[in-house]
């Protein structure tokens, strides 16, 4: 059975389960009865499984790139994202991450952070710091000055 709240690979299918669940009786059969028939049938069931899981594989691949060449020119970073995050399991983040009970709050959070991030005063060691690093790079840098 899988587990809903786990991420489940696109090419995961019944077929799948189905062969897995067949390796799990066989490995069980063979702790059991320890025989040259088991060994071969677990060897067995783990090659079909491995079969399975590759043929998915391969179809699943071939249908998110058909989707892609399907897609007008335009559009095709957008669907090539998409089947990325699909084939990686990605998920989208929510676009919002200051909690609030409504849109007023969630703009009031979003206000006290960037007022927090953007008024932060600079103490004089990170200003001694980047005043010797600047003074250390200017001499490097080559400045072009271009006429129009």
């Amino acid at each position: 059975m899988i587990n809903p709240k786990k991420w489940k690979a696109p090419w995961e299918d019944v077929e799948v389960h189905r062969a897995r669940d067949a390796l799990l009786k066989a490995e069980a059969a063979n702790r059991r009865y320890h025989t040259a028939a088991t060994c071969k049938t677990v060897d067995e069931a783990s090659h079909a499984l491995a079969q399975q899981y590759t043929d998915n594989q391969r179809k699943c691949i071939e249908e998110q790139l058909n989707n892609i060449n399907c897609v007008d020119e335009s559009l095709k970073p957008t669907e090539i994202w998409k089947v990325i995050n699909n084939l990686s399991g990605r998920k989208r983040q929510s676009a919002a991450k200051v909690k609030a009970e409504n849109r007023k709050d969630q703009i009031s959070g979003w206000r006290k952070h960037f007022e927090k991030l953007l008024n932060n005063d600079t103490n004089q060691i990170d200003s001694f710091v980047a005043k010797q690093v600047v003074q250390m790079a200017y001499p490097q840098i080559s400045f072009e000055i271009q006429l129009y």
